[in-house]
């Protein structure tokens, strides 16, 4: 058999073919296994004193634009300090994932509210969305104020 000098770059091109760019892209449900649900429970219910549910009101407003922001801002910055969840005070401190790319949070957070919270008519979070978030400088007082704007009738 005689060698062929493109026959090396085959089968890492047919591998990049048959996956995809989707298949490359961060997956959201192993980042929430690996990451978040330590404290935020299986199916994102949260744990009483530890950790809010990410299912219920929140997760609901995430189509909406100060939501969003405020989400992104919660994964890259930390969230820290009282507050009210469903009826349940937590005053714990959440750290900012910085270990994770803006990809894997956006991947993580579509998982969590498109899948599941159930809001599949939202729009996934994308890459930028967190980049933008991670740019920003807010403090923990500023976080707080931006959450109760966002859940406010």
């Amino acid at each position: 058999m005689r060698w062929h000098p493109f026959k090396p770059a085959l089968p890492a091109a047919l591998l990049a073919c048959t996956l995809g760019t989707g298949a490359l892209a961060a997956d959201g449900q192993a980042v929430y296994q690996q990451v978040c649900v330590a404290c935020h429970q299986a199916g994102a219910v949260g744990a009483p004193g530890l950790a809010p549910s990410l299912v219920g009101a929140v997760a609901a407003r995430a189509g909406q634009p100060a939501m969003r922001q405020y989400l992104a801002l919660v994964l890259t910055h930390g969230l820290q300090g009282r507050i009210v969840s469903e009826g349940q005070t937590y005053n714990s401190v959440m750290p900012a994932q910085t270990q994770l790319s803006d990809e894997e949070l956006a991947a993580a957070l579509s998982h969590v509210v498109r899948d599941l919270a159930g809001q599949a008519a939202v729009p996934a979070f994308a890459a930028a969305d967190l980049a933008q978030a991670r740019a920003s400088t807010v403090s923990p007082k500023a976080l707080r104020a931006q959450r109760d704007a966002a859940l406010a009738p």
